[in-house]
């Protein structure tokens, strides 16, 4: 997190050069030759994004990203008109003679409006320019129609990442942390695409192009005298890079993806050691998925995460290695359990280490610590062992296609059981299916290492599939009758008895119980007033009397705000002068000496609704928190009421990340059982 925010940061110090970015971006995205080593248009998607986010002001962006797309296409227009197909057709250009053909015949056949349409098409839009020119169109014809193609071009690039950054902003307010994950991953999955599909459609260009430079440096004098002078790190370099050696290309693949893996799991560890907001969203989650358990999906998901149990772990380890010495893979045994066995140890010795609770909404009894998560390693290890086999043992690419999606499932379900039956946090899971990864990347590496090493190859024997499918039957058998017979201990459920607290102030002994977060863990806005009640229908009664209404309005009601882990449990809302006011109320586990319970609330005012959509708020907490006083005060529910100094005045970013500034200053009320009388907690 502290390396995103140093980026956004970076980006802000720099904001005032975005222009000229944005001209660059898309002048050298458009200009022959350039376009293909250029990523402009990632550039100007990337610039849309930050606009949205309020970074940069989006029209001057556009501005810019036009006419450097409308520049870098003049000069190709010119190019082609000075020069003709002569350089379009030059070796250095990289471009095939198979393009610049598709490109005539469809400037011949769409006439001058291809100038427009071939803006959109990848490949295309730096080369129409020169052939347009080439081929002497009428210049104004050409303007024209350039015109209206670099408007197009550049309102799509930097639209879309403009909207997507709203749509984020408006994800965040609406969706749970899960929904918006699915949307990230969808867009990085769409982005992900095309930029394959370019790279698929331009790989001889850019094949070529390698080629090219490859030789280019081959030739370089100091390039040259460096490999000369250390023959032995030349040869290591190449050696990386061989298909057909285990230590080759396949094993350098191999290890970069296991420091990649590695990074994220230290990653993970640092959070839970300074107690990062992935902390926060733990505590969201688990608070939260009790209510959406029924019967029937609780059930459901028991018999899964029975798959992760110790004893369904060795009798399916068990039939594994017996399947594999059938067929004669011995060399595949040492490696499928040094994968299992030293994945297991890891998770003892890492839950030992870290000592983390359960969460509180556990279903079962577990008499182990909770991360990282056992059931997601073995998950991953154990089935994903056995899937990695059968991929490479199968010559069917349908076979291959389909145990890969059938591993990928079930260790997803596997993990989703342990979050929905309250045994481990999000980043548990999470942290379980890396260091799982992990040890699979290291299984896999020993078995091709191994093979390598043999000189005897491992063979099939003959008939082995009706094998398989016996020790799959068997598997299924024997899970069956072990989740009809074996029952989780229950939870016992107890009550705890509330807290007793002399002080207000003791509430918010830790900083973060000082805010509300937003689904994603960041404080969103401050806790502005206290309420001391004898009970939740007694704060019901006061709003009622002062005027305000329980949440009607999608935006109120929706609005996910959270504290100590905990949704609100109350919601109104108020019209004064043409303002909208909420305020959320949450329960506490704290009562007063003198008997009264302790609710915090937060409150704030809605400004304006963008495209009747979007709220945008008031940045001024201060006078909601008036507003709420003042209306429980008037309708003489209340008399006396304090303000007490929680903090320092100060800035911060709401649940839209936009700016809201606050004294600092928490409203403690007092609610009396007969409304007659009110006093201040102090």
């Amino acid at each position: 997190m502290e390396s995103m925010n140093t980026l956004l940061s970076t980006v802000t110090a720099y904001a005032h050069y975005a222009w000229a970015i944005a001209f660059f971006a898309a002048f050298f995205e458009t200009l022959l030759g350039v376009g293909l080593l250029f990523p402009g248009s990632t550039l100007l998607l990337f610039m849309g994004v930050l606009a949205g986010r309020g970074l940069f002001d989006v029209v001057p962006l556009f501005g810019f990203a036009f006419l450097g797309a409308y520049l870098g296409d003049n000069v190709n227009y010119w190019l082609g008109r000075r020069i003709g197909m002569k350089l379009l057709r030059h070796p250095w250009l990289h471009l095939s003679d198979s393009l610049i053909d598709k490109t005539e015949r469809f400037l011949d056949r769409r006439g001058a409006i291809s100038v427009f349409i071939a803006r959109f098409v990848p490949g295309m839009k730096e080369s129409i320019s020169f052939v347009a020119g080439s081929v002497s169109m009428r210049y104004r014809t050409f303007l024209f129609w350039d015109t209206l193609g670099a408007m197009g071009w550049s309102a799509e690039f930097i639209g879309i990442g403009y909207l997507f950054s709203a749509s984020l902003k408006l994800a965040e307010l609406w969706l749970s942390r899960t929904a918006v994950l699915l949307l990230l991953l969808l867009f990085l999955g769409t982005v992900f695409y095309f930029v394959v599909r370019y790279f698929y459609v331009n790989r001889k260009s850019i094949a070529l192009l390698l080629r090219s430079l490859a030789r280019s440096l081959a030739r370089n004098p100091l390039i040259r005298q460096w490999t000369q002078s250390h023959p032995k790190s030349v040869a290591f370099i190449k050696h990386r890079f061989v298909r057909q050696e285990f230590t080759g290309l396949p094993l350098t693949v191999l290890c970069l993806i296991f420091v990649y893996v590695a990074a994220l799991f230290s990653g993970v560890v640092e959070d839970l050691i300074t107690r990062d907001p992935i902390i926060a969203v733990d505590q969201i989650i688990a608070t939260g998925m009790p209510r959406f358990r029924t019967p029937e999906l609780t059930e459901w998901f028991t018999v899964i995460t029975l798959l992760g149990r110790k004893e369904i772990v060795m009798l399916a380890a068990l039939l594994v290695t017996v399947v594999l010495w059938f067929y004669r893979k011995r060399l595949s045994i040492v490696s499928f359990w040094f994968t299992l066995a030293g994945s297991i140890v890891t998770v003892l010795l890492t839950k030992l280490a870290f000592h983390r609770p359960r969460p509180a909404t556990a279903l079962y009894v577990e008499h182990t610590y909770a991360f990282p998560s056992g059931h997601a390693v073995v998950a991953v290890t154990l089935y994903g062992f056995a899937a990695f086999l059968l991929i490479r043992f199968s010559d069917n690419p349908r076979t291959k296609r389909s145990v890969f999606t059938g591993a990928f499932l079930l260790a997803g379900l596997i993990g989703l059981s342990r979050i929905y039956l309250g045994e481990h946090y999000l980043s548990d899971v999470y942290g379980g299916y890396l260091l799982g990864l992990l040890w699979l990347i290291a299984g896999i590496a020993l078995t091709r290492w191994l093979e390598q090493r043999s000189d005897v190859a491992e063979q099939t024997a003959a008939g082995s599939g009706s094998l398989l499918l016996t020790a799959t039957a068997l598997f299924a058998v024997l899970f069956f009758l072990f989740a009809q017979r074996f029952h989780y201990q229950p939870v016992a459920v107890s009550r705890h008895a509330p807290v007793i607290i002399e002080r207000v102030q003791t509430l918010f002994s830790s900083p973060h119980r000082r805010y509300v977060q937003s689904p994603l863990g960041f404080d969103a806005w401050p806790i502005n007033i206290v309420i001391a009640a004898d009970s939740e229908a007694s704060v019901v009664s006061a709003f009622t009397q002062a005027h305000w209404h329980p949440a009607s309005s999608t935006t109120v009601k929706m609005l996910p705000l959270f504290w100590a882990g905990r949704s609100a449990d109350l919601a109104f809302e108020s019209e004064e002068k043409g303002h909208r006011y909420f305020c959320k109320i949450f329960r506490t586990d704290t009562v007063l000496k003198r008997g009264k319970m302790l609710f915090v609330a937060c409150s704030g005012m809605i400004e304006s609704m963008m495209c009747s959509i979007v709220p945008r708020f008031s940045p001024n907490m201060d006078s909601a928190r008036t507003v709420v006083r003042d209306s429980l005060v008037r309708s003489g529910i209340v008399g006396q009421t304090v303000c007490l100094g929680m903090g320092k005045p100060g800035i911060g970013n709401d649940i839209m990340d936009e700016e809201y500034f606050t004294d600092g200053k928490i409203a403690s009320i007092i609610i009396e059982k007969d409304q007659a009388h009110a006093h201040s907690a102090d």
